[in-house]
């Protein structure tokens, strides 16, 4: 009876999964009846999320709103910056006690704006302030919780505070930039380094992209200015590996391409890359488990429809897969998103209002390594109107999807929905075992060897990746044949396996470790 059971709740479990992601739960969060919208959102280790925006009451003024959600979807706290004139949040950092570091820009009567850096305590309590009459851009935290605040304009101005609001550093650079503009949206820290990138504006010229590697001194180690399109550029996108190479995607002209290019971590160009279209249009860049870049955005010309691409590049530059997920709309700001897990599987999300209202509205794909779709999610009821988007995706600590959108209540008003997915990862409904993958011994204790009997796939390189009774992913591997699945540190029950050849072949078997 007992045997009976475990197969009958390994196919319960099986039909159940089916290849898509389950949603867990979701938090429309409405301020006062006002109009809501994310713009920037992290999560933090204990899978707590944190979400920054805008709140509008008044019909003609924007107010910061702030909130924390908790793995449950409970809101544990939200706040208001509300001043007389338009405020705007241009970044959020978390500390790893969870102390919540948002940065701002506070308008007044004149159309000007002085900055805002604060922090939040993790019960939402405000903990200290700090205002500055700069255009503060970007803000980020290092690992020993100091916090970094960046500004711009004709030059670069950089603050450093400790976890208290104590001013540490305060730090101007202009070399060579002194009485141009600089849009300084990018910053990122590797290494205790400070790397901030943006578009350089010059009368005359065309735009460049730009990036500046500073020490946490304020020392600059490199400081680069790049444009390869003969036209302008507008960055928009960084990345910055594990060595310090840095990659910059952003969009050519006005709207006529995408441009991605990858600096050494002395500034030097390594490779660059150009795609052009009438429609082109960058929407996200990340990179893998294996520091490889992967970019999406929005192309028209290569089956004259517009619509979503997605590209992914080996390190040397190469491609190494494409995919055209889905129609795309009309839109300018990012509304389609990528994220990457510890295996190497890419996650893309997007909205595909307004122009193809006959489509699903919502779209998220998950693609392993090699490219190969995993599954595919759509649902009409998530977003409802060409002003819904998705503005953040994110994986917390145990994998499972995060997203935060614009969409539209019942009343009309617009709000920030969160949703939280788990990712079931694809794993289809089992048929009988397949004739070319063999698993022997099965039942196994220690090891198991897992091959291909048909002489074609044998040499094709695979993703073999183990998922437990609920989807999650246990581990995953890369090989060609005759692998050794070792189960040292898998705890004994049923498992799903699932292999994906490099041509898209997939093998689908349960699994018992005793």
């Amino acid at each position: 009876m007992k045997k009976l059971f475990k197969t009958i709740q390994f196919l319960f479990v099986s039909a159940f999964v089916c290849g898509q992601p389950v949603l867990q739960w979701e938090n429309r969060f409405d301020f006062e009846g006002g109009y809501d919208s994310p713009r920037v959102m992290k999560v933090d280790q204990n899978n707590n999320i944190y979400i920054t925006g805008f709140s509008s009451i008044d019909t003609f003024k924007l107010d910061i709103l702030t909130l924390k959600i908790n793995s449950d979807g409970i809101t544990d706290w939200h706040n208001i910056i509300r001043n007389d004139y338009d405020d705007v949040p241009s970044g959020l950092a978390i500390d790893s006690e969870g102390n919540c570091y948002l940065a701002g820009g506070l308008g007044d009567i004149f159309l000007d704006e002085a900055s805002v850096t604060l922090r939040y305590n993790t019960d939402g309590a405000q903990a200290w302030i700090d205002t500055q009459g700069n255009s503060l851009e970007c803000i980020a935290i290092d690992q020993d919780n100091n916090i970094y605040s960046v500004f711009d304009g004709s030059q670069i101005y950089i603050v450093k505070y400790d976890p208290e609001g104590n001013i540490l550093l305060e730090f101007t650079n202009d070399t060579s930039y002194s009485g141009h503009k600089l849009d300084t949206r990018l910053f990122a820290i590797v290494d205790s380094n400070l790397y901030i990138s943006g578009t350089y504006h010059e009368t005359g010229n065309d735009s460049k992209a730009f990036f500046k590697k500073i020490s946490n001194q304020g020392n600059v180690l490199v400081d680069v200015k790049f444009n390869s399109a003969s036209d302008d550029i507008d960055t928009r996108f960084m990345q910055v590996d594990a060595l310090g190479n840095v990659y910059l995607l952003g969009w050519i002209g006005f709207y006529d391409g995408m441009f991605l290019v990858k600096f050494d971590n002395s500034g030097n160009v390594v490779w660059d890359k150009i795609i052009l279209d009438v429609s082109g249009l960058p929407y996200d860049l990340t990179l893998d488990a294996d520091q490889n870049p992967v970019i999406c955005g929005k192309v028209y010309e290569v089956n004259e429809i517009t619509e979503y691409i997605i590209k992914k590049y080996d390190q040397e530059g190469n491609e190494v897969w494409t995919d055209y997920p889905g129609k795309a709309g009309s839109y300018f700001q990012e509304v389609a998103h990528l994220v990457s897990d510890a295996s190497g599987n890419i996650y893309f999300a997007a909205s595909t209002w307004p122009v193809y209202i006959t489509e699903t509205a919502f779209l998220m794909v998950k693609y392993d390594k090699f490219g190969n779709k995993l599954w595919e999610y759509k649902e009409d009821s998530i977003l409802y109107d060409q002003n819904d988007y998705i503005a953040e995706l994110a994986l917390d600590f145990e994998n499972n999807i995060i997203m935060a959108l614009q969409s539209r209540d019942s009343t009309g008003q617009k709000d920030v929905l969160t949703l939280k997915f788990s990712d079931l990862t694809g794993i289809e409904i089992p048929e009988k075992i397949n004739a070319v993958l063999t698993i022997s011994p099965n039942p196994f204790h220690s090891t198991a060897t897992v091959s291909y009997s048909t002489a074609p796939l044998i040499y094709q390189e695979s993703t073999i990746t183990l998922f437990d009774l609920f989807g999650r992913e246990v581990s995953t591997a890369s090989f060609h044949n005759n692998y050794q699945l070792d189960r040292t540190g898998i705890p004994n029950g049923m498992y799903l396996l699932k292999v994906v050849t490099s041509d898209g072949i997939n093998s689908t078997d349960k699994v018992i470790i005793y």
